[in-house]
């Protein structure tokens, strides 16, 4: 065997790896042209299989041997191949304001040897090579639009208003020069902290744990012909939903004395964090009597009324509010000045009106303000 048929077994073996087509060529190219020529495409054909085995690929259809496209083997990503060159591409309206061949002289001058410029502006799409796309959408700017495998698009847009077309040609390819050297360096790997919880999340977290509540108020009740004042104890609990209360008071005035026990249901409306509504309604019962010279009777009475509040927060977990209280008594001792068969003394429509100190005592320990 000749030494040129050595070397037209090497290229067809080196075509053969590259693919079907190419092996076709090059088989053409021998029947056709003699053995030199065969040799010249055969060369041609091992080049591109190195630089395809050093890219990773083994086929001109930028498939590796199973079948998955590049980036994606085995399920891994893989790292995009350093570009080869730059495809360089003017719209009909920047290329009439500024040309080309300068653009590409001024480009390659910028790029500093890094990458060298490819004589036609398109090409494979599988190919390593940056894209560079300049577009003149209007007259006073440069639209920039740089590509390059595994990267997203960048776009810039630079001034050119009251600029030669030379000076805006040299800021063009400045600029362009800018961000492949930025594509080529190592990718900007976007730290980000976790984020926690925010304050108003927090809050939120907070009123749904569930607490105790321990409360001193004094409170005056109007009406029935008389007003009477007193103090007031609370012990409930507390949900994010409603509060559940038990309260114990004493109340008097100049011909009453009362003694009772209420029980009340309060809904929580949260305006602010430091600043919250009560909507509700209370159920009392209790023992009377008329102070009147001689008869010190005591007698049973209930009172049934609704719960209208306001407080705010003072100091932690601790609330200073007012409340309104409109509702009725039914029953209660009778003022026996009036005679036998009078009506109660305390029976009628009551509003009661008191000022409230709240210490709110969580049964649950604080959300933890930890990144999530």
């Amino acid at each position: 065997m000749g030494r040129s048929s050595a070397l037209l077994i090497a290229c067809f073996a080196a075509a053969a790896s590259c693919g079907p087509s190419l092996l076709r060529q090059v088989l053409g190219q021998a029947v056709g042209s003699g053995d030199l020529a065969a040799l010249l495409v055969g060369e041609a054909a091992a080049a591109e299989a190195r630089r395809n085995a050093k890219n990773g690929v083994s086929g001109r259809n930028g498939h590796d041997a199973s079948g998955a496209a590049p980036g994606a083997q085995g399920g891994h990503v893989v790292e995009a191949p350093r570009p080869l060159h730059v495809r360089l591409a003017l719209a009909p309206a920047a290329a009439s304001f500024m040309t080309e061949l300068r653009v590409r002289a001024l480009l390659e001058v910028e790029l500093e040897g890094t990458l060298g410029i490819a004589e036609e502006p398109v090409g494979p799409l599988d190919e390593a090579a940056v894209r560079v796309f300049i577009d003149q959408p209007e007259a006073a700017s440069i639209l920039l639009q740089v590509q390059t495998p595994g990267r997203p698009l960048t776009r810039r847009r630079i001034d050119v208003t009251g600029l030669t077309w030379d000076v805006a040609a040299r800021f063009t390819a400045i600029a362009t020069a800018e961000i492949v050297r930025d594509h080529l360096g190592p990718a900007r790997v976007r730290r980000t902290r976790p984020r926690g919880p925010s304050a108003a999340e927090l809050e939120a977290a907070d009123r749904k744990r569930s607490r105790v509540l321990v409360a001193a108020a004094v409170r005056a009740d109007v009406g029935a012909g008389a007003a009477r004042v007193g103090p007031e104890l609370a012990i409930g609990h507390a949900t994010s939903i409603v509060d559940v209360r038990l309260a114990g008071g004493v109340t008097g005035g100049d011909d009453t004395r009362t003694a009772e026990l209420d029980f009340a249901a309060v809904h929580r409306l949260h305006a602010a964090s430091w600043l919250r509504a009560e909507l509700g309604g209370v159920l009392g019962v209790g023992t009377g009597a008329v102070t009147s010279p001689g008869d010190r009777d005591r007698e049973g009475f209930g009172r049934v009324a609704a719960r209208l509040g306001l407080a705010g927060r003072v100091a932690p977990e601790t609330w200073l509010g007012v409340r309104l209280e409109p509702g009725a008594i039914v029953g209660g001792p009778s003022d026996p000045a009036r005679g036998r068969g009078a009506e109660p003394a305390l029976e009628g429509v009551v509003v009661g009106l008191a000022l409230s100190l709240t210490r709110d005592v969580p049964l649950e320990p604080r959300a933890s303000p930890s990144a999530r």
